[in-house]
C-alpha cells in the first residue's frame, strides 16, 4: 500500500512483510577511495608546494579559498583531502593558491621538478611524469 500523504507528516503506512526481503544489502567499505595515481600525486604536490608559499596557516588558507573560489562551504578536510592527494586537486585551487601566494603556477611545477630530480621528493614515477611533461612541446601559438 502506498500512501497519499507528504513524507514527514509522522503518519507511516504499513508495509507488507515480504517488501524488506526483496532487498540485500551489501557488506562494503563504507570509505572506498580510489588509488593514488600519480596525476593525483602530483596535483597534491603541487598544492601543498603552492601552500607553502603562502606561508599561511591551514586554518587562514582555507578561509582565503573559500573567498577565492566563492565556495561558502569548502571545508578544513576538504583542503587537507587536497594536500594528501586523497581528493584531487581542482586545478582552480591550485590557481587560487597560487595568487594568493602571488607565484607563478610555472615556477611551482618547476620547484617540484628541482626537488624531485634531486631526491627530496622519492617518487620515481612522479619524476618520470614531470620529465616527459616538461619535454612536451609547447601549444602551437605559445612562446614557451
Amino acid at each position: 500500500m502506498i500512501s497519499s500523504r507528504p513524507v514527514g507528516c509522522g503518519l507511516r503506512s504499513p508495509e507488507p512483510a515480504a517488501f524488506s526481503a526483496k532487498f540485500r544489502t551489501v557488506n562494503t567499505p563504507v570509505n572506498r577511495t580510489p588509488p593514488l595515481t600519480v596525476y593525483r600525486r602530483l596535483g597534491a604536490v603541487l598544492f601543498e608546494t603552492a601552500i607553502q608559499a603562502t606561508g599561511l596557516a591551514p586554518g587562514v588558507i582555507g578561509a582565503r579559498l573559500r573567498e577565492e573560489l566563492s565556495r561558502p562551504t569548502l571545508t578544513a578536510p576538504t583542503v587537507r583531502a587536497w594536500r594528501r592527494g586523497t581528493k584531487a586537486v581542482p586545478f582552480a585551487a591550485f590557481l587560487a593558491t597560487c595568487r594568493i601566494a602571488n607565484v607563478r603556477p610555472g615556477s611551482v611545477v618547476a620547484k617540484v621538478t628541482t626537488l624531485a630530480k634531486t631526491g627530496e621528493i622519492e617518487d620515481g614515477e612522479l619524476l618520470d611524469l614531470l620529465l616527459v611533461l616538461g619535454s612536451a612541446p609547447p601549444i602551437a601559438g605559445s612562446r614557451g
